[in-house]
């Protein structure tokens, strides 16, 4: 079960599974990754199932980086990424 992720759109509470997470009000696509340590951050919650290579984890010197890899992974350039603790 995932932690408390509160949906952005109709502010109500999630608690499912955390891969591929889906909002069950309004839809809304959850992308969650999570910081580790020392700058690794796992990409594994990430929808990457039209991708050929599947990226487990990445090592990022800021958030804005994890983030914009994040965003190239989906590709998609507008993609609302969420990061979160080590699990």
């Amino acid at each position: 079960m995932a932690k408390i992720l509160n949906c952005p759109k109709c502010k109500v509470e999630y608690w499912g599974k955390i891969k591929n997470a889906k909002c069950n009000n309004c839809g809304y696509i959850f992308n969650i990754i999570f910081y580790i340590t020392d700058g690794w951050y796992d990409f594994t919650k990430l929808n990457q199932s039209s991708n050929y290579i599947k990226i487990n984890s990445l090592r990022c010197l800021t958030n804005k980086q994890a983030t914009k890899q994040a965003r190239n992974i989906l590709h998609n350039k507008k993609a609302n990424i969420i990061i979160k603790g080590a699990a």
